[in-house]
Parts: structure tokens; sequence; C-alpha cells
């Protein structure tokens, strides 16, 4: 995205949480979509590992480049 902001997140409904996210009243994009069979655990393990990227309070992340998940 052209903003840098990416979202790390889990959701059950990955088609309503689209609907409702938003960046400065632009609809994103989905860049990457897995089901995994704990994803508590690796939203947590990514959020770790980019948490110097973090916005505060936020699953959302500045990055230079997509993460990789």
């Amino acid at each position: 995205m052209e903003s840098g902001l990416y979202k790390i997140g889990k959701t059950k409904n990955w088609e309503s949480r689209l609907k409702t996210l938003k960046v400065d009243y632009k609809t994103i994009q989905l860049m990457q979509l897995k089901w995994v069979e704990n994803r508590h655990l690796v939203e947590n393990y990514h959020h770790t590992i980019y948490e110097a990227y973090r916005l505060p309070q936020s699953e959302w992340f500045k990055l230079e480049h997509q993460p990789i998940i």
C-alpha cells in the first residue's frame, strides 16, 4: 500500500472484517489471507517480530515491505 500501513490480525469472518477496515477513509486492499490452525499464536508471533513498526494501541504496522507471514 502507498501508505506503508499493514494490518496484521485474525478474524473468523474475513469478508465482513475487510469491509469495516479503512485507512484515511479509503478501503484497504487484501494482501494475504491464510488459514492457520492456531491463529492466536500466529498473530501474537507476528505482532512481536514487527513490534518496532507498530502504531500505538493498534494492529497496524508501518512497514517498507509487505510482511512475510
